[in-house]
């Protein structure tokens, strides 16, 4: 199996690790959370950068159906870079809610406000 053949395996394979999560103690969902964001976004960067540095799309068959089809993954030059911005966002996205929920750590579970009323 070569480098690119295990890099799509990986991503096929990670959202089914994201079932997990459900499983996973409270103060560690956090942390999985992130590393799984990452490690979607580097395998999706890693087939973006290289379809930007060969100048080349990206053309694989994955080894899934829908509806009786085979899926297939193409990434043109555009794609690579709406990918990366993509990737950017998320990450810091994710490690923005990561910050802002720790001021929530302590909180009583009966805390509520009142705007869930109106």
């Amino acid at each position: 199996m070569d480098f690119e053949n295990g890099m799509m395996t990986v991503f096929v394979c990670l959202p089914l690790l994201s079932l997990l999560f459900f499983l996973l103690p409270k103060k560690f969902q956090s942390s999985y959370n992130m590393l799984l964001t990452v490690a979607v976004a580097a395998v999706s960067s890693y087939f973006a950068i290289t379809v930007i540095s060969s100048g080349v799309a990206y053309k694989e068959s994955l080894p899934l159906s829908f509806w009786g089809s085979q899926i297939e993954l193409n990434i043109d030059l555009l794609s690579a870079v709406f990918i990366l911005i993509v990737n950017f966002t998320v990450i810091t996205g994710a490690w923005f809610a990561i910050e802002y929920m720790r001021m929530y750590k302590d909180r009583k579970k009966t805390d509520f406000a009142l705007h869930f009323f109106s």
